[in-house]
């Protein structure tokens, strides 16, 4: 759950609509032309204990820029960048300011700083993703 204010938004691909007490329910918006997906099996398991809760970490193009050591958290309904990453990138100033409050799992506060849109390319597509920036 994500808590903050405003009108409606969406936040990489996740619509957010508030209600009168400040609770956003999400609705997933599903692409249709997505048809592959990254599967691992059994091979890919040789070495690690069970349960295992590794970290998913990944390099991904973020426009024009490789960009190394992404954590992947499919329990996030936001994508998170740290300025120093767009500062590297010479986008800091194509920050939007804008303070959202963000609430983990953990019941944790956090704001963001502003937000920014940058194509990120993986698997062959390119997506338009709002990241939202945060130390």
């Amino acid at each position: 759950m994500v808590i903050g204010g405003g009108d409606d938004t969406t936040i990489n691909h996740v619509k957010f609509t508030t209600t009168d007490k400040l609770k956003w329910s999400i609705t997933h918006e599903r692409y249709e032309d997505l048809e592959d997906s990254i599967v691992f099996d059994k091979l890919d398991a040789s070495g690690l204990s069970f349960p295992h809760y590794d970290t998913l970490v990944i390099t991904l193009r973020i426009a024009n820029t490789d960009v190394k050591r992404i954590m992947v958290d499919d329990g996030n309904g936001v994508c998170i960048i740290h300025p120093r990453v767009l500062t590297q990138m010479r986008l800091k100033d194509k920050i939007i300011p804008r303070c959202i409050t963000l609430t983990g799992f953990n019941n944790a506060v956090e704001r963001t700083s502003g937000e920014i849109l940058l194509p990120v390319l993986a698997g062959g597509f390119t997506l338009e993703t709002m990241f939202h920036v945060m130390d």
